[in-house]
């Protein structure tokens, strides 16, 4: 059995700016005694882990059509964040409209951070993030 791990964040969007971003748990295991080939983007236990740090924030654009017709929502993203800090979305977990989606997909590949650290050399990991976007209320 392979144990995996997970970061989760979430940013709330509104049409004009990003109104907040929080990380909201980890959980970083090692893999199964059992697996042949190790992954390099596991941290092995008993080492000195350092989080992740976001340099550049994802700013995306509330899609005008997805305003104008209402649509909100969670876009829920999975990404792999390199030893260099860069993001590939791996996949879409969750989307309530193919436009905020898109804006989600490409904000998270234009994000940068400092990598996660095991032992003062970064690694690559996971990471389960969540574009909310949400529109103010009428006056």
């Amino acid at each position: 059995m392979r144990e995996e791990r997970t970061a989760k964040a979430v940013v709330v969007l509104t049409p004009d700016r990003v109104r907040e971003a929080l990380v909201t748990s980890y959980t970083l295991t090692q893999p199964a005694a059992t697996d042949r080939k190790p992954q390099p983007r596991v941290p092995s236990a008993g080492g000195n882990l350092a989080f992740h740090k976001m340099l550049k924030p994802p700013r995306p654009a509330y899609p005008e059509k997805a305003a104008l017709a209402g649509i909100q929502g969670a876009v829920l993203l999975f990404l792999r964040v390199r030893a260099d800090g860069s993001v590939e979305v791996l996949s879409t977990l969750a989307s309530p409209d193919p436009e905020l989606e898109q804006s989600a997909r490409q904000a998270a590949a234009q994000m940068k951070l400092r990598p996660m650290q095991l032992n003062g050399q970064p690694v690559e990991f996971d990471l389960e993030f969540s574009f909310d976007f949400r529109l103010k209320p009428a006056p």
